[in-house]
């Protein structure tokens, strides 16, 4: 689809990462704000959704990097019926406070020795393991309609860890003007 084309590569525009804020307080964002930030990116304001119980900002990159904005958002667990709260605190409780604090703590200082693969692995390897079980328990919150958003978001934040959760090409710079959402969807 690109050959002949003016673009010669496809540029993100944007990776989206998801966590949670535990029953302590503590919270995913600011994991991702410490690592990011810690990379060179800027926080921007913060990102109200009315439709989700989740706090969310976007990080800019460093100018002339070429690099993707990061949006990162974390769900309010406490906000989803106690059940499903328990469930999701038994897995990540300590984890933004303590055990991961030090992972990411090893994977920062890795970054300023120029070693951005720690961050990425420490980012793409789930730090929880759940059951099969606790993770339908989870989703079948979606059965009530007004919690089927929450429910895909903790069901699969929970199975998925801090793996990227989709990645957005910015299309005005691939010099397809007259292409269609099928043939975006072959790159």
């Amino acid at each position: 689809l690109l050959q002949g084309r003016a673009a010669h590569s496809v540029h993100a525009d944007h990776v989206a990462l998801r966590a949670f804020v535990d029953s302590n307080g503590a919270s995913g964002l600011a994991f991702f704000h410490d690592a990011f930030v810690a990379a060179g990116y800027a926080p921007q304001p913060d990102i109200t959704i009315p439709s989700l119980p989740v706090n969310a900002r976007w990080f800019e990159p460093p100018a002339q990097t070429g690099w993707p904005k990061i949006f990162c958002s974390e769900l309010r667990t406490r906000e989803l019926p106690p059940a499903a709260s328990r469930i999701i605190y038994k897995h990540i409780d300590g984890y933004y406070d303590a055990r991961g604090r030090v992972a990411l703590g090893a994977a920062l200082a890795a970054l300023r020795g120029g070693d951005g693969a720690t961050l990425a692995a420490l980012l793409d390897e789930p730090p929880w393991r759940p059951s099969w079980e606790d993770v339908q328990l989870v989703r079948s919150l979606g059965q009530d309609a007004a919690l089927r958003a929450a429910a895909e978001y903790a069901s699969w934040t929970l199975t998925q860890g801090h793996r990227v959760n989709h990645v957005a090409i910015l299309q005005n710079v691939l010099g397809l003007a007259h292409a269609g959402a099928v043939d975006l969807q072959s790159l």
